[in-house]
């Protein structure tokens, strides 16, 4: 090996991101230490070379990729599949242990490629957290205001493009002002995040639920028409009242109101159904509260 190449090779083994060189049959000629310690991957055999299909099963078998099993073969293939269809931009592949790999396929001359892995967890992780405190509501840590405003507008958009249902409401804890007036506002903020667990554990996945303000909460059904996002809306109710929140000032039994509207053919934006959805919670106040209207 000319002197030249083995001073390259040396200069690769020492920098910090992972490196793989492969050749046009997907045979890798060059793996730097930096690619060995994160992936655990061991020396290869002497008189074999690893191919970059050994290199992705290594990763499955050790369970790296955050993939259900049933979707791994697909996952593996798929990483295959981009290497030898060229170079691609740049894009973060997320391991099991929580690190992200910024990683990059490059073309060389004559059919090869150059992967190159580099640890960005840090910095992902700090831009994760920073869009979480944008986002989210600190004391109950469901979505704030602004987050849930825009997450909902697009959900209304969709729903209006494909014609599908969607329902929106309105929630709104009985008697807070009293409940701080004589617990004072730790137990009041322990309310509030009692009804917010109740809210998450109860909603789909694809539902929407933020914090407005003060003690009212929205919620956003997709694909639910009126009666059955009642019949949810009555069952939240009746599940609140039914879930003393444990606070430091002993059990408290809280009751809420909930107002509900159905997106309808007219051009109704976001927040125009929000105003509905209102309309009918100060309905339900009311009549008493500890109800639904709509």
């Amino acid at each position: 090996m000319p002197s030249w190449l083995e001073t390259l090779r040396d200069a690769l083994d020492q920098v910090e991101y992972g490196i793989v060189l492969l050749d046009a049959k997907m045979t890798a000629c060059f793996i730097n230490s930096a690619f060995h310690r994160m992936f655990g991957l061991p020396p290869c055999p002497p008189g074999r070379c690893y191919s970059f299909q050994d290199l992705i099963y290594h990763g499955r078998d050790q369970r790296l990729y955050p993939i259900p099993d049933d979707q791994l073969t697909e996952y593996v293939q798929r990483r295959i599949d981009m290497v030898r269809s060229g170079g691609h931009a740049p894009v973060h592949l997320r391991l099991t242990d929580g690190r992200v790999l910024k990683y990059e396929c490059i073309e060389l001359p004559g059919g090869g490629r150059m992967l190159t892995y580099a640890d960005v967890s840090v910095l992902v992780h700090a831009l994760e957290q920073m869009q979480a405190l944008a986002t989210t509501d600190d004391l109950t840590r469901v979505m704030n205001r602004r987050a849930f405003y825009d997450a909902a507008q697009v959900e209304v958009e969709r729903a209006r493009r494909y014609g599908h249902a969607l329902s929106v409401l309105m929630l709104d804890a009985d008697y807070f002002k009293r409940i701080n007036d004589q617990h004072g506002h730790a137990v009041g903020d322990d309310v509030l995040r009692g009804i917010a667990t109740t809210c998450k554990t109860m909603m789909r996945s694809s539902d929407l639920l933020g914090r407005l303000g003060g003690e009212e909460f929205g919620m956003v059904l997709p694909e639910t028409p009126l009666p059955l996002a009642v019949g949810y809306a009555r069952k939240l109710v009746d599940a609140i009242q039914a879930q003393p929140v444990q606070t430091s000032a002993g059990s408290i039994e809280i009751t809420v109101s909930v107002g509900v509207t159905e997106l309808g053919s007219d051009a109704d934006d976001f927040c125009s159904l929000l105003s509905k959805a209102d309309d009918a919670l100060y309905a339900a106040k009311r009549r008493g509260r500890n109800q639904v209207c709509y």
